[in-house]
């Protein structure tokens, strides 16, 4: 599925905005925050541009609730061409607001796991201001934002991501926005 699948994803993209969204989407511009990694490196707004981002925003809870979808996003990840992988970044935070000091080193370690499993880096909300500010926490402890090259978020599904065709879509229509070169058909 790699370039001729790309091409029918980006024409579906341009009729999606042409016809609107379905399902759980919403969209709107630019949120600020500061997130923390295992190690102690802080992951801001600022390090979302350049590259169009997914970032999955959930709750200790909620961390395997979209498990299906997530394999179904790293597969199609790992298909694509390095001149669109490269345009991409992948971001996993966890809402750990509300998690005592003393229990801090066993979350460290819990998120080093995550990131290990995942083949990414799982940041922690701490105060729960990222989940606040970016309109990213939702009681079903999962949501997943897509923020273009601009850092502007445009669009966030919120709990069962049954939208997965859509937001594959929606990814690759931003990565050709961002100048990746236009996917086309194997001859």
């Amino acid at each position: 599925m790699k370039l001729h699948s790309l091409s029918r994803l980006a024409g579906a993209a341009l009729m999606a905005l042409a016809f609107g969204q379905p399902g759980n989407l919403t969209a709107s511009g630019e949120c600020t925050f500061q997130v923390e990694s295992p190690d102690g490196q802080l992951f801001t707004e600022r390090q979302l541009a350049g590259k169009v981002t997914v970032l999955f925003y959930e709750t200790r809870e909620g961390t395997n609730h979209n498990r299906a979808a997530k394999d179904e996003l790293n597969r199609f990840y790992s298909e694509q061409s390095p001149a669109l992988v490269a345009r991409v970044q992948r971001v996993g935070v966890v809402n750990a607001a509300g998690t005592p000091a003393i229990f801090r080193p066993f979350w460290r370690s819990g998120l080093r796991s995550a990131a290990a499993r995942e083949g990414i880096t799982v940041y922690a909300d701490w105060d729960g201001q990222m989940g606040a500010r970016c309109g990213l926490a939702d009681p079903s402890g999962t949501s997943l934002a897509l923020f273009d090259h601009r850092a502007q978020k445009r669009a966030v599904y919120r709990g069962d991501l049954t939208e997965i065709e859509t937001i594959k879509t929606l990814l690759v229509q931003m990565v050709v926005a961002a100048g990746a070169p236009q996917p086309t058909s194997p001859r």
